[in-house]
């Protein structure tokens, strides 16, 4: 499920990172994530911790047909507008993208790459 319908996740994360553990957050970086609260904890995290934090976000597709059908309608748009705001803020940020048309897997990087170009969203391809 979405970790940030979990009210303790930026909690957790902090108590991990404190550690000296890496957090990887997989995320649909939808309305959770996009609370007030929420974006306040992870800029405050990604102050202390710098890139021990990263997100790895679900995109089903790089179209919005394609995603929404999979993820219901408008999921999209609200996917794209917490990807924006993550790498706006210079989040560590990948993708965790699904083969769910049939198009080659060249074709589907290079759709990705199209679309994050375009966003001007920066991927960590690490």
């Amino acid at each position: 499920g979405e970790p940030f319908m979990n009210p303790d996740m930026l909690e957790m994360a902090e108590d991990a990172l404190a550690r000296g553990h890496e957090v990887l957050i997989l995320t649909n970086a939808m309305q959770p994530m996009m609370r007030p609260k929420v974006k306040q904890g992870l800029l405050a995290l990604r102050d202390r911790f710098g890139d021990a934090l990263k997100f790895r976000v679900s995109l089903d597709h790089h179209t919005q047909a394609l995603h929404d059908a999979e993820r219901g309608a408008g999921s999209f748009a609200k996917a794209m507008e917490g990807l924006r705001w993550l790498s706006a803020n210079g989040f560590s940020l990948s993708i965790a993208g699904r083969t769910i048309s049939g198009e080659p897997e060249a074709e589907e990087r290079a759709g990705y790459a199209a679309l994050f170009a375009r966003e001007n969203i920066e991927i960590d391809t690490a």
